[in-house]
């Protein structure tokens, strides 16, 4: 008797949203009908398990969705179908973009008409950083802040010169 092979029609796709959104893969199936199949899901090649991980849920279609995502659950997620006679599979890419992480201050060299401020970024997240800003205000004008740079580098330690005037107060953006 000749049986049909199990093959995936419809696989996960790739996939990227922002931290906190929902991710869903789906998965759809053929096999031959004299067997069982079931259909299991995998990320980085590790079977998930359910009943430990609370936000990942199997529906009853089968599809995968994770909700509350993080950037942690950035990865490669494989539907696999399988019967007694034979198995298919299929991945998608999950990529999640978190805000980056703060810069570590390193050290600030403060002069008599400029500041030198030097950090080291600490991690984009996914989500790569297109520039740093260091804004500052003075006691005469406490609530309003300004921009006193903006730089694009994004390896190693970073630098940033600035102008004073009186008391000021940085802030990292």
């Amino acid at each position: 008797m000749v049986k049909e092979h199990t093959r995936i029609t419809a696989g996960p796709q790739d996939y990227e949203v922002e931290a906190g959104d929902t991710a869903t893969f789906r998965c759809n199936a053929v096999y031959d009908s004299d067997l069982m199949l079931q259909i299991k899901w995998l990320k980085d090649g590790e079977l998930i398990d359910f009943e430990t991980e609370p936000r990942f849920v199997q529906s009853s279609d089968q599809s995968l969705t994770i909700t509350k995502t993080t950037e942690l659950d950035s990865g490669t997620y494989t539907c696999l179908a399988e019967s007694e006679l034979d198995f298919a599979k299929a991945s998608a890419t999950l990529i999640v973009q978190d805000v980056p992480n703060p810069p570590a201050l390193r050290w600030v060299d403060c002069a008599a008409k400029d500041a030198t401020v030097v950090w080291q970024p600490m991690g984009d997240n996914r989500a790569p950083i297109l520039t740093y800003k260091i804004q500052y205000n003075t006691s005469f004008t406490p609530d309003t802040w300004e921009t006193a740079t903006g730089l694009n580098e994004d390896t190693g330690l970073q630098t940033g010169s600035i102008s004073r005037t009186a008391q000021e107060i940085f802030f990292f953006r």
